[in-house]
């Protein structure tokens, strides 16, 4: 299981997009037989901004709100 902490970001987290919805779609992938790389942690917390980015843009691409 994927520990997702606090991330850096450049504009606030809507409520809705919460760390627990990180971590939710981590652990749907991880049963789906992906996985973080073995790396140090500032690497696994690097991919999991970069994650974070495009969950945002999914989210905002799937309720119509692209950029």
């Amino acid at each position: 299981m994927v520990a997702v902490r606090g991330l850096i970001s450049h504009s606030p987290m809507p409520a809705r997009l919460a760390p627990q919805l990180l971590a939710d779609i981590c652990q749907v992938l991880e049963r789906h037989g992906y996985q973080l790389p073995e790396e140090t942690p500032l690497v696994q917390e690097l991919v999991l901004a970069r994650v974070e980015y495009a969950l945002r843009d999914l989210v905002e691409r799937f309720e119509g709100r692209v950029r």
